[in-house]
């Protein structure tokens, strides 16, 4: 079936379409706040935080924000 306002597939209507509705994000990404979206690669820390897989900083960065030391053995 086609929508009979747009003639798009039911359910993927243009975003001119009235019936139109925005995609809804699952959470917002804590370094660029932006939402993410179904099918975007993410990273959740224990307390829920999340951001997206290519807004991390650096990897002494990333180990901070999800809550692991970086340990030294030694002087």
């Amino acid at each position: 079936m086609t929508c009979e306002i747009c003639g798009e597939p039911e359910g993927i209507h243009n975003p001119r379409c009235p019936k139109y509705e925005p995609p809804k994000f699952i959470a917002i990404c804590e370094v660029c706040g932006q939402g993410i979206y179904e099918g975007d690669e993410y990273i959740e820390n224990d307390h829920g935080e999340c951001i997206h897989f290519g807004c991390e900083k650096n990897l002494r960065w990333l180990l901070d924000w999800l809550g692991y030391g970086v340990k030294r053995n030694g002087g």
